[in-house]
């Protein structure tokens, strides 16, 4: 019932018209990044009030971590293609949509690389390894070892 019901609204929203697509669009991005700037924020204030933060532990560099790392990085920048779609919509779509898409790659790129380095500051070497997922799933697993 809650997947229909998701579906129902997302359909409710397109009919509305591009304006209320792009309004929920905005509203989804807020709730993602929300728990990002949480963890920058946690570590703000850890470092503010002189608090320890975790040493970052050195990790070999090797294939396997490459590829691991390029899977995550590219899991962030899912969705860029999109903005694509609404160049029939957009004033000045030539310039608009390119600066659009690199100026908010950009972004989030720095948001997730700033966001993983604070939960890894947050956490033990261990507790980060032992996480079953990565950012931003695990932003919300074992908060209690961040006291």
């Amino acid at each position: 019932t809650v997947a229909l019901g998701s579906i129902l609204l997302i359909l409710l929203v397109n009919l509305r018209g591009a304006r209320s697509a792009g309004a929920l669009q905005i509203v989804t991005v807020l709730i993602k990044l929300l728990p990002l700037i949480l963890v920058l924020a946690l570590v703000a204030g850890r470092f503010g009030a002189g608090q320890r933060l975790e040493p970052l532990a050195p990790v070999p560099l090797g294939l396997t971590s490459v590829i691991s790392a390029a899977a995550l990085i590219l899991f962030s920048l899912t969705g860029f293609e999109g903005a694509a779609m609404t160049a029939n919509v957009t004033r000045d779509a030539t310039s608009t949509v390119p600066r659009a898409t690199i100026w908010g790659t950009g972004f989030t790129a720095i948001i997730y690389l700033l966001a993983t380095v604070a939960a890894l500051l947050l956490l033990s070497s261990a507790s980060a390894a032992s996480l079953l997922y990565r950012i931003p799933h695990g932003l919300t697993v074992r908060w209690y070892e961040c006291r």
